[in-house]
């Protein structure tokens, strides 16, 4: 048994160690640069009973240095003020949503009427709870749209000196790295709603959200997953292109948004499911593993030393990942939160197989 259980940690270890290379020597490449065009811009936000957040963004969206852009507010069956604040800004496009035809999930349906209603090729994306970290938001994801398709942004969260704000730091961290390692080596799986942006013609061209309508959540990962390579992607990560906001400052209220975010893996492409899948179940296996056999093994210091050889491995592409995407969490606490990280990982997926409904808002 113990024999059994040694074989399996020692493969977890190489496996882990075969990502941490591959993510590592995906970040070491070089990123396209794309030269300023300028074209027309349309910000798209959606929003739903944000009227206590949108203020923020809209003056934050009026002062972006760029010479041609529309802002378009989606307001998303709202019960609450935001009408009524959407009012003061007598540039942005209001697009009212009273109902949401049967079939089709709220944010997808809020997200294409936008789309619908835009005047331009550039589509800009963003929430109602973020906020562009600089007034060169706009210019610097546009320019990366005039060489490509799709440009997939990044968007950390606010520091928060709570546990729970230190793992959110954290889970963003092995995200985005993940994300941006697969877009570097041209396998795009997704991207996130907070900051990215794609061409209107190339939306159209894959009959937007059709075949993923009814399904909550997805409206950028799995549109991002169903064009797979079919369309040209580069990776933003200049800083003036981050989006801020702010983690939920619950665990109850954080694992629900898990859930949901997490439930639209389920209709991933087979592939992605695999690459993914094999990193985690890795993860889990070995901390699981090898928790049993420090307890159980008559030689701990073998284990020992398989966890500090992981952590070589680990440690530069995470210092480099940390520092390009500004994660705020303390390396310090990188083997409690990583260990945290595969647990909650798999209560999660264990959640997302057994909750019948999942709600947006």
């Amino acid at each position: 048994m113990i024999n059994s259980l040694l074989l399996l940690f020692i493969g977890s270890l190489v496996i882990q160690a075969v990502y941490f290379i591959w993510f590592d020597r995906s970040w070491k490449k070089q990123l396209e640069e794309c030269e300023d065009d300028c074209q027309p811009v349309s910000v798209i936000v959606a929003a739903h009973n944000e009227g206590h957040r949108i203020e923020k963004l809209l003056k934050k969206l009026e002062n972006q240095e760029y010479p041609d852009f529309e802002i378009i507010v989606v307001n998303d069956r709202s019960t609450d003020n935001t009408s009524e604040v959407l009012k003061k800004f007598g540039k942005v496009k209001v697009v009212e949503v009273k109902q949401t035809p049967a079939g089709w999930d709220h944010k997808k349906f809020a997200v294409n009427e936008g789309v619908l209603a835009s005047k331009n090729e550039w589509l800009l994306f963003t929430d109602a709870d973020c906020l562009p970290v600089s007034n060169e938001w706009v210019k610097s994801m546009a320019k990366s749209l005039h060489c490509n398709d799709v440009v997939l942004g990044v968007s950390p969260f606010y520091k928060s000196k709570t546990l729970l704000g230190e793992f959110i730091q954290y889970e963003f961290l092995l995200t985005a790295w993940q994300y941006v390692s697969y877009a570097l080596n041209k396998m795009p799986y997704m991207g996130v709603g907070r900051n990215l942006a794609y061409r209107k013609s190339v939306f159209l061209q894959n009959e937007g959200f059709t075949k993923i309508k009814n399904h909550v959540g997805g409206d950028d990962d799995l549109l991002i997953n169903q064009w797979g390579v079919s369309a040209s992607y580069h990776v933003n990560l200049e800083k003036e292109s981050f989006t801020y906001t702010s983690g939920k400052n619950s665990w109850n209220g954080y694992f629900k948004q898990k859930i949901r975010h997490l439930s639209a893996g389920k209709k991933y492409k087979l592939k992605d499911k695999w690459r993914l899948g094999g990193f985690i179940l890795s993860l889990w296996v070995f901390w699981v593993v090898g928790v049993i056999l420090f307890l159980t093994f008559n030689q701990p210091l073998i284990i020992l030393l398989a966890i500090i050889a992981r952590l070589m491995f680990m440690l530069p592409t995470v210092w480099v990942a940390k520092e390009k995407l500004s994660s705020k969490f303390k390396i310090r606490n990188l083997v409690l939160l990583d260990v945290s990280y595969s647990f909650y990982y798999l209560i999660t997926s264990i959640a997302v197989l057994t909750v019948k409904r999942i709600k947006w808002k």
